[in-house]
């Protein structure tokens, strides 16, 4: 079984597609639906932009990020970069705006969700990702330098996850070593569901985010821990054989 390990995720990206019927360019309905969201108490978006496509739902840039709604002919792209916005409250904006982009556009239901979390770790016990990967996660020692000549800059993997009987969602999760900061993990998962009806709710829209996000830091970060311990090389002897502990 797994340590517990407590881990710190730096959330850089939330992304969420909603994919629903091709729908004709209606200027119109994208000042409604403007109007509309400025009518609560927090609008979501400040600004909006049309385009030859559809629309942008934005607000001003942050940190160099982007905090943005494009709405395509077949599709709604929701976009947290660098934001300051939690998973809790991009997962509630998402089901909002598209509760009031279906009544505007009359639309029956949502044919697809997608949902990105991109995220930086640390682990605990090693300095480097690249050496956690490289040692404790895929236990090589010298072999891709003796195999290759050279060492690795990066370390990874991906692994896909399929649907199951508590889930409709295909996980596609990738684990690597930063580059722009070797003690950093960067783990992203991206989920693909089944698509949501649009029962006047949209439960499900928020509940999918929310899982990716869960995946993420609870799944994907108990399997990391598994392995965050650092684990001596064996002793050597004078030759630079590997001491034998064992009966002869």
């Amino acid at each position: 079984m797994a340590r517990l390990m407590l881990y710190a995720p730096r959330t850089m990206s939330l992304i969420s597609e909603l994919h629903h019927a091709a729908l004709p360019h209606d200027p119109d309905a994208y000042e409604r639906l403007h109007q509309s969201l400025r009518q609560g108490a927090h609008s979501p978006y400040s600004h909006l932009q049309l385009t030859p496509q559809g629309a942008i739902f934005a607000n001003p840039p942050e940190n160099g990020g982007a905090s943005l709604a494009t709405c395509l002919p077949d599709r709604i792209v929701f976009r947290e970069e660098l934001s300051s916005l939690t998973h809790d409250d991009f997962a509630a904006r998402v089901r909002a705006v598209a509760r009031q982009f279906c009544a505007l556009r009359e639309l029956g239901e949502y044919t697809q969700q997608t949902v990105t979390v991109r995220t930086l770790v640390n682990p605990q016990a090693f300095d480097d990702s690249r050496a956690y990967l490289k040692h404790a996660v895929f236990g090589f020692d010298d072999e891709i330098e003796a195999g290759f000549g050279r060492p690795a800059a990066l370390f990874g993997l991906r692994l896909v996850f399929p649907p199951t009987e508590e889930s409709s969602a295909t996980h596609a999760l990738r684990i690597e070593s930063c580059a722009a900061d070797p003690r950093s993990l960067y783990l992203e998962d991206h989920a693909t569901f089944s698509g949501a009806r649009n029962d006047g709710l949209l439960d499900a829209v928020e509940a999918n985010i929310l899982e990716t996000y869960r995946f993420v830091t609870e799944s994907t970060m108990r399997f990391l821990a598994t392995f965050d311990i650092v684990v001596p090389p064996p002793e050597r002897d004078e030759a630079g054989e590997d001491l034998d502990d064992g009966p002869n």
